[in-house]
């Protein structure tokens, strides 16, 4: 049991991490060179149950925020 929970969590992870590398491979502000970026990069997917949420929570807001409401005009 123990075994498929941390597996399910590593693959997440690697998926977390493999579309956060992608976006900053394409991200021409941040150079490639700069440690930070890639500690964080490294260390961010192993923290998905939280990030993940806040990120989906982020986007949501910014959505609903340009939609204008057809309720209130």
């Amino acid at each position: 049991m123990l075994g498929n929970a941390l597996f399910c969590y590593l693959m997440i992870a690697l998926a977390v991490f493999s579309v956060w590398l992608e976006a900053f491979w394409a991200d021409a502000t941040t150079p490639k060179t700069h440690c930070i970026s890639w500690a964080a990069l490294m260390l961010a997917p192993l923290f998905w149950p939280i990030v993940l949420p806040l990120s989906n929570f982020e986007i949501v807001t910014k959505l609903s925020s340009t939609i204008p409401d057809r309720y209130n005009p």
